[in-house]
């Protein structure tokens, strides 16, 4: 009642797994087979027909029949051990293909990982590297910023420090300031910061120039034009012939002006008494005017560049009224002086004041 199946069928159900289990043994016999193991049934076998050879005729002719005894017990034993332990079987059975499954799963897993999760692990990490080679360098760029933040502050603050300078008419300062930036460019010249202040620098010197360029074209006396051609020699922003041509043209102005109020009687008694000065007044006035003026330009100038008439004789070179910018320019004055006299004399109605005028052309000649 508790079989419904007879014993004798056992062993034909159990042939399947008993089988694979069989399968599984050889398997695992072969994989674990030894040199030495068949060595050992060679042995054996060598040792059973050794044996077979001692035999009588009688005892070789019962043989057949003990082998098939022992056969038959094998047989008995066998089919013991599949009733006793065929639930083992069935296990092992099971096992092998849970085996064959989960193997074939990991095998279906280990491709799709090295086909599609591999390169896109590989994409991502390369991806990742990069980044964060990007964000170390950025936090070294941003430490040694943190680092030198001082420096730079003081950096940035020198174009204003320049134009206050400027302002306070401090240029040696200026210009040191300038000379410390472009030093700066010439260690770092691939700095964007030492370039951007550069530039705002560079603006401030051409506003300081132009400063010392008006200064020089106001300036009447010999420090002041000493002290401002001193600086705009330091500033390299104009070659020496410049600057000479620049303060000629400056000299020319003051003349100029001089002259035009000497012509207006702004001082003396005409301009007390609030009339023009006669013809003979304006003269002498003029007279007088070129004479301080051209003799105050001509010292000037030669304090301040020398003498281009001894320059050229000591080179050898041959002296013409072109070669020296002060004698081009004395000689154009004086030609003005000239005609503007000879257009003063026809207004004169005496002799005597002729005379006068004649005399301070005289005196004026002499001293230059």
């Amino acid at each position: 009642l508790l079989f419904p199946i007879s014993l004798s069928s056992i062993p034909h159900l159990l042939c399947p797994h008993m089988a694979m289990a069989a399968q599984t043994t050889a398997v695992v016999a072969q994989t674990t087979a030894h040199p030495a193991a068949s060595q050992a049934a060679q042995f054996r076998d060598d040792a059973y027909l050794a044996e077979l050879l001692g035999f009588s005729l009688e005892r070789l002719a019962k043989e057949p029949e003990l082998l098939a005894a022992d056969a038959s017990r094998a047989s008995r034993a066998a089919l013991d051990a599949a009733l006793r332990d065929y639930r083992g079987f069935i296990a092992a059975s099971r096992c092998l293909a849970e085996a064959r499954t989960s193997n074939a799963s990991v095998n279906g897993s280990l491709d799709q990982l090295s086909n599609e999760a591999l390169p896109r692990l590989e994409k991502a990490c390369s991806t990742f590297h990069g980044a964060a080679s990007d964000a170390a360098s950025k936090r070294d760029a941003q430490r040694r910023l943190a680092s030198m933040q001082g420096t730079l502050c003081e950096l940035f603050e020198i174009p204003e420090l320049m134009t206050a300078c400027a302002r306070n008419e401090a240029f040696d300062e200026v210009l040191d300031l300038y000379a410390l930036v472009e030093k700066g460019v010439l260690l770092h010249p691939d700095s964007r910061v030492m370039r951007s202040v550069a530039e705002a620098c560079a603006r401030v010197r051409l506003e300081a120039v132009d400063d010392l360029l008006h200064r020089l074209r106001n300036a009447t006396h010999l420090p002041e034009c000493l002290r401002v051609v001193g600086y705009l020699r330091r500033a390299s922003a104009l070659s020496e012939d410049d600057l000479q041509r620049v303060f000629l043209d400056s000299r020319t102005d003051h003349l100029a002006t001089a002259v035009a109020r000497a012509s207006a009687g702004s001082s003396g008694a005409a301009a007390a008494e609030g009339t023009a000065p006669s013809a003979y007044e304006r003269l002498k006035r003029i007279t007088d005017v070129h004479r301080v003026h051209l003799f105050d330009a001509a010292m000037q100038y030669r304090a301040m560049f020398g003498d281009g008439a001894q320059e050229h004789n000591y080179k050898g070179g041959d002296v013409s009224e072109s070669a020296d910018p002060l004698r081009e320019w004395s000689g154009a004055r004086v030609s003005n002086f000239l005609s503007q006299l000879e257009h003063g004399l026809a207004n004169l109605e005496d002799g005597a004041s002729v005379a006068g005028v004649l005399e301070h052309a005289m005196y004026c000649g002499a001293s230059l």
